[in-house]
C-alpha cells in the first residue's frame, strides 16, 4: 500500500520565506517600473499639449493668445479645447488625478473641478487636471497684475525657446513665477497668494525629485526641482542669482 506524500511543515515554511524573499526584492524594480510608466505617460500628455500650442499658434500668426482682467488666465484649455476637443484625461498627470473635492490632497492631487464661463462652456460637465501654464509666455496687452507687458514672449518664435517653460506639472491652472520666489519648505506647499511665489506651484516631486515641462520649442523633458530657478521663465527673470536657501526636504536633490 503506497503511502501518501505531503509536505512538511518546515518545506512550506521554506517555500513561503522564498517567496517572501522574491516579493521583497521584485517589489522596489515593479514600483520604479510603474513610475516610469506614469512619468512616460505625463510626457507623451505634455507632447499632445504641445501640439494643440503649436496648431494654435501657426493659425494666429505665432503669436499666443492672451486674456483681460475679466478673463482668468486657466482659460487655456478652453481656447485651445477646438484641438483637445473632450479628451479629458490630457489634462491629468497619470501620478496627479483625484481632485480635491474627491479626496485628493498634495502634489497628487489635480486642480478642480472647474466649472463656469473662463473653463467650460454652458452645460458641459467641471474639468480638473494637473497642469499649469506659464504665464509669462502669454500675449497679454499691459501685463497682468504685477506683470509687465514687456517680460512677456508673446510669441514662439524667440531666442532660446527650448530653456523658456510652457506647461508643466502644477498644482494650479497657471502661474507667474520670478527668480527671487523661494522654494517651498515642505513638498506640496503652496501659500503665496495669486501672484506671490508662485515658483511654489510648480515645484512639486511628482517624478522622483522632478517634474516634467513642455517648453516654447515645444520639446518636453524632465526637469529637476532645483533646475526650476535656472529656466527662463520671462524675459526679465535672472537665471544667474544666488541659489536659493534650499528647505531639508529639498538639500539631496
Amino acid at each position: 500500500m503506497c503511502e501518501k506524500k505531503a509536505f512538511t511543515l518546515i518545506e512550506l515554511l521554506v517555500v513561503i520565506s522564498i517567496i517572501a524573499l522574491l516579493m521583497a526584492v521584485l517589489m522596489p524594480s515593479l514600483q520604479r517600473a510603474r513610475e516610469q510608466a506614469r512619468a512616460a505617460s505625463c510626457q507623451s500628455n505634455l507632447r499632445q499639449w504641445s501640439y494643440f500650442f503649436t496648431m494654435y499658434s501657426h493659425e494666429s500668426d505665432g503669436v499666443f493668445f492672451g486674456y483681460s482682467v475679466t478673463d482668468h488666465p486657466g482659460l487655456w484649455m478652453k481656447i485651445l479645447k477646438p484641438y483637445w476637443r473632450a479628451t479629458y484625461d490630457l489634462l491629468c498627470c497619470p501620478t496627479a488625478t483625484k481632485p480635491w473635492s474627491e479626496g485628493g490632497r498634495g502634489i497628487f492631487s489635480a486642480w478642480g473641478d472647474i466649472r463656469g464661463g473662463w473653463a467650460t462652456e454652458p452645460n458641459e460637465p467641471a474639468i480638473h487636471g494637473s497642469y499649469g501654464v506659464n504665464n509669462w509666455v502669454l500675449n497679454i496687452p499691459g501685463g497682468f497684475g504685477p506683470a509687465r507687458e514687456a517680460d512677456h514672449w508673446k510669441r514662439i518664435d524667440v531666442k532660446g525657446a527650448g530653456d523658456i517653460p510652457l506647461l508643466l506639472d502644477c498644482v494650479w491652472v497657471d502661474g507667474w513665477p520670478h527668480h527671487y520666489d523661494t522654494p517651498p519648505e515642505y513638498d506640496g506647499q503652496w501659500d503665496g497668494g495669486a501672484f506671490n511665489n508662485n515658483m511654489q506651484r510648480y515645484c512639486t516631486d511628482r517624478h522622483r525629485r522632478a517634474l516634467n515641462a513642455s517648453f516654447l520649442d515645444f520639446s518636453v523633458r524632465r526637469v529637476g526641482l532645483k533646475e526650476l530657478w535656472k529656466l527662463r521663465w520671462h524675459r526679465s527673470f535672472n537665471t544667474n542669482v544666488v541659489e536659493p536657501d534650499w528647505p531639508e526636504w529639498m538639500s539631496g536633490y
